[in-house]
């Protein structure tokens, strides 16, 4: 077997864990703040015994509540489009340096192969199998609840 299978699945496994060191070194902690923040105002808020001093207090609190919702939100999406991105950057490289892909076995679809067994676009589809199956690994993210 060809070793140029493992290229492909290798950059996808890059681009997942550059992701994923980004997210480790600069939205973890932010993550972090911003989950407790969210937990220490409800449940100060649903603590209070009077029903009507706990909505006045949400009332009074919404706004902060939004805004911290709100910055969780963007910060689930600067992760992920910063994941989109790199997935572009490696399926560029994949693209423009692995055009085909020779596979161990045989496979007997026309439209894919060619006489001499390549696949047309066999290393993009190698690499968008793998990025599909280390996505979970670039998307952590703490659950808000």
């Amino acid at each position: 077997m060809n070793l140029i299978v493992f290229v492909p699945i290798a950059i996808g496994f890059v681009v997942n864990l550059l992701v994923y060191v980004l997210y480790k070194i600069f939205l973890e902690n932010r993550f972090n703040s911003i989950i407790n923040e969210i937990i220490k105002l409800e449940t100060k808020l649903y603590s209070l015994a009077s029903e009507k001093r706990r909505t006045r207090k949400q009332k009074l609190k919404k706004d902060e509540l939004q805004a911290l919702y709100s910055t969780f939100r963007w910060l689930s999406f600067l992760q992920t489009s910063t994941l989109m991105a790199s997935y572009f950057v490696g399926f560029l490289i994949v693209a423009s340096y692995f055009n085909d892909l020779q596979l161990a076995f045989p496979l007997e679809v026309p439209v894919l192969t060619n006489s001499n067994g390549l696949i047309y676009g066999g290393s993009v589809l190698l690499y968008i199998l793998s990025f599909f199956i280390f996505v979970p690994l670039g998307l952590r993210r703490p659950k808000l609840f």
